[in-house]
Order: structure tokens, then sequence, then C-alpha cells
């Protein structure tokens, strides 16, 4: 349960601190996708952010498991 908890709350706190890093260096890369021309004026401002924001929970995830396992000593299930 303790392992849960902490690999839970270690990618919470990787996401939210990592997020705002990876989009950065993911503009600088040029990955991802770019807003249409022809959606809604409100998304205009988008233009040049990459969508890619998922790859860094799917991350954080994996580092929030092995981060658990490694103070804990056991896998959390």
């Amino acid at each position: 349960m303790r392992a849960i908890l902490l690999g839970g709350g270690l990618a919470l706190l990787i996401s939210l601190i990592g997020t705002r890093f990876a989009i950065r260096q993911f503009t600088r890369w040029g990955y991802g996708q770019e807003v249409r021309d022809d959606g809604p004026t409100t998304h205009h401002v988008k233009r040049g952010t990459p969508t890619m924001g998922g790859v860094v929970i799917i991350g954080a995830t994996v580092l929030g498991y092995l981060g658990a396992k490694l103070i804990t000593l056991s896998p959390p299930t």
C-alpha cells in the first residue's frame, strides 16, 4: 500500500514539474503536431506549442514506479 501511494505521489510530482521543461525541449527539437489554421481563432495563440504532454505523463508514471520500487524495495502492486 505504501509503495502504491509513494509511486503515485512521485509520478504526480514528476509530471507537474517535468511537463514545463519537456514542452520547452520538444519545442526546441521541433517535435509535436502543429495546431491547424482552420480551427477556432482562439487556438491560433497555441501555434508552435507541441502536443506531446502525454509523453511526460507516461514517463512520469514509469519513473514513479521505479522510484517507489527502489525506495520501498517492493514493487507497487
